[in-house]
């Protein structure tokens, strides 16, 4: 009766997790969420299922020795005894904390700068969000989310029929799912970031990573996925900004050189809803771009594990599985967790093209967005990023005379774009923050964190490829793996040294077209 009890308790516990994971982003289009809804809700679970295991090791009372069984012959008329009543588990309470403040939606993007919580009370034990949570307690998010749109009105033509804001969520409620109960398993030692790419980077991906883990075999690579494939420069967010505005007067990630060294990221699974050039899930839904890994990125592999296998034939078989996985219209959404005690190393508050998230610099870069949604034109990437660029160029020209630029000098020096103090409040007091759905991150990718499998930094990948495709992709790739390596490892030095010599120089083809635009 008891084994028969606990498992009851489990399977409503366990129920009750994932429909609040579920409804939680449906309620969320109309109505307000209570803080700490999942997290709560996660905790009570864990609590109880702590309690019933402390209360299984415990001492019991002796037990009354048992009836031995008697066969009844139901035919003869005998009755079966009166069933035990079962006891019924208690449900999983859930406090309900006063709800968040309503806010009017805005248009105008500033970011005021943030003190820490340690600074001005003690912070509570666990936050009462999750960060997607915590976003989702905005009365702009939830403006924004019902009338979810995939491409601006009038800047792209969507494939295939027009979705509704309902068809964006809704039949990816099993991704919305996985994302957030890895929000929260995580709440307490991470911060999570979101990512979105073409299925086509996840063929480089897995080959780097098996031959990582087949000429590393002590080094694990489980939850952890490498977006870059050659050396990196070590630095910390600190540093790069100070250098970057310095030079640049500010960060450009448009530029191939600077793009490569960082991650653009959103804060939360829908962050910047509503802006579909800078929201993760609107990448996830739709290729935003169409560019493949080419010879360039699979020679930084082959180079990184010293092989000499044919570069051409390494891309085109490349290639042919990342077609595979090209079969859906949804693209890749890469779920980023990096320990809280490291964020600040690498991660800093950023804006439209990776600009620092700047109150001074985004009200003037504002000024001519508006201008020109004023005349017509949609809010989008071809409006933001010029307006960026142009106010760059403006605090190049005059320097340190221009206050504005003077004040973003200090501000990176005083490290204002710190990440770690920004969502110890996010996670908290979301509404006390000015436009948070807008605000972004990005990521530096250093040999000390985002690439090294040891630093307790942690990948997960959701797609919509079916198990079937998955199946022989995997498959597949794991074969190209083992000819590669059983090629290497036939090879005389000589005949290595021979075909090394040859991918470099067809590297330096490849660069060179690059250069002059053919790919």
């Amino acid at each position: 009766m008891l084994i028969s009890i606990i498992k009851t308790v489990k399977n409503v516990s366990k129920r009750l997790f994932v429909a609040v994971s579920l409804l939680f982003v449906i309620g969320h289009m109309v109505a307000s969420q209570q803080p700490g809804g999942l997290a709560t809700a996660r905790q009570k679970a864990e609590a109880a299922k702590q309690q019933r295991e402390l209360a299984a090791k415990a001492p019991s009372a002796p037990r009354a020795a048992p009836r031995r069984a008697v066969s009844r012959d139901l035919s003869a008329g005998q009755a079966l005894p009166k069933p035990v009543e079962p006891v019924a588990p208690r449900p999983i309470e859930v406090p309900a904390p006063p709800a968040p403040p309503a806010l009017q939606p805005t248009i105008v993007s500033v970011v005021q700068p943030v003190t820490p919580i340690a600074t001005t009370q003690k912070k509570e034990d666990t936050d009462a969000y999750v960060q997607s949570e915590a976003h989702m307690q905005l009365s702009d998010v939830k403006l924004r989310m019902s009338n979810f749109n995939q491409n601006p009105e009038g800047v792209f033509e969507t494939k295939g029929k027009k979705r509704t804001p309902n068809q964006m969520v809704t039949p990816y409620l099993n991704v919305v799912a996985g994302v957030l109960n890895k929000e929260v398993e995580f709440k307490d030692s991470h911060y999570v970031f979101y990512h979105g790419h073409t299925n086509a980077w996840l063929v480089a991906q897995d080959l780097y990573k098996r031959l990582y883990a087949y000429y590393k075999p002590l080094q694990p690579v489980k939850d952890f996925v490498f977006v870059r494939f050659t050396d990196m420069k070590s630095t910390n967010a600190t540093d790069y900004l100070k250098e970057s505005v310095a030079t640049w007067a500010g960060v450009n990630d448009n530029i191939q050189d600077v793009r490569t060294v960082m991650i653009p990221a959103n804060l939360a699974l829908f962050g910047n809803v509503g802006f579909p050039g800078e929201c993760t899930w609107n990448y996830f839904l739709e290729a935003k771009s169409h560019r493949m890994p080419l010879g360039n990125n699979y020679q930084e592999i082959q180079n990184t594990f010293g092989l000499s296998y044919d570069l051409d034939t390494l891309t085109k078989e490349a290639n042919e599985l990342a077609e595979m996985l090209n079969q859906t219209d949804e693209q890749t959404l890469l779920q980023i967790f990096v320990p809280q005690e490291k964020v600040d190393e690498i991660a800093y508050l950023s804006w439209v093209l990776g600009f620092p998230a700047h109150p001074k610099s985004i009200e003037r870069a504002e000024e001519v967005i508006q201008a020109r949604m004023l005349s017509g034109a949609p809010r989008a990437g071809s409006i933001t990023g010029p307006a960026v660029k142009s106010l760059m160029k403006k605090y190049q020209y005059e320097g340190t005379d221009n206050p504005d630029y003077k004040d973003l000098i200090e501000a990176v020096d005083r490290g204002d774009f710190g990440v770690k103090s920004y969502l110890e409040v996010y996670r908290n007091r979301p509404w006390e923050l000015k436009n948070p759905n807008e605000v972004q991150a990005r990521l530096l990718i250093t040999p000390e964190v985002i690439q090294n499998p040891n630093s307790g930094a942690k990948f997960f990948r959701y797609t919509t490829t079916s198990r079937k495709v998955k199946k022989v992709y995997f498959k597949k790739i794991d074969a190209l793996v083992k000819k590669v390596i059983a090629q290497e490892e036939s090879k005389t030095a000589e005949q290595k040294t021979k075909d090394k010599a040859k991918n470099a120089k067809r590297l330096e083809q490849i660069l060179a077209e690059l250069k002059a635009g053919k790919k």
